[in-house]
């Protein structure tokens, strides 16, 4: 009675198993009626152009114009120490203190404005910014930092007025 349940239960198996591979099974021909795929090649043998245009790699327009009542910045960021790698640029909000001459740096990265970065040249732009006084963050990811003024070798501020493209030259980071 043992062996002769092992052999029913294999016996179903095998019944399952040749059910679900006579339905899967078919000619690969349409039946009249039956949708088909559009093929990939066209009659002349050339591959169809899809209908979604094909987004173009690198930077939004440099010298592009902001949207009214926003502001852009670009520039070029230089990472000296290899052994940094540069995750993402951020502007964060400057949030006055009780001190005018101090600020500090706000940055929620679910929110903050995002660079787009040419990693190949540093080149990177900030499109279409609701103005006001920012810091650029460069976020890694094991830490995050403020960028420095090359001049000062304090936080950098950058003031972005409406309607206005503002170019901060070469920054060095660290």
């Amino acid at each position: 009675m043992h062996s002769g349940g092992k052999q029913a239960s294999w016996l179903a198996i095998l019944l399952l198993a040749a059910l679900v591979s006579a339905g899967c099974s078919g000619t690969g021909t349409a039946e009249e009626g039956e949708a088909t795929s559009p093929p990939l090649d066209t009659p002349s043998g050339t591959i169809a152009e899809s209908p979604i245009p094909t987004p173009e790699p690198g930077l939004p327009e440099w010298d592009a114009q902001p949207a009214p009542g926003t502001a852009n910045l670009r520039g070029h960021i230089v990472v000296a120490d290899q052994t940094i790698l540069l995750g993402e640029l951020f502007l964060a909000k400057a949030v006055p203190t009780d001190k005018p001459e101090v600020s500090l740096l706000e940055l929620d990265e679910k929110t903050a404005p995002r660079a787009t970065i040419n990693r190949a040249t540093g080149e990177f732009v900030f499109v279409d910014i609701e103005p006001g006084k920012y810091g650029l963050i460069v976020w890694e990811p094991m830490s995050s930092a403020p960028v420095n003024d090359p001049k000062t070798g304090q936080t950098l501020y950058i003031e972005l007025v409406a309607d206005e493209a503002t170019d901060i030259g070469t920054l060095n980071y660290p």
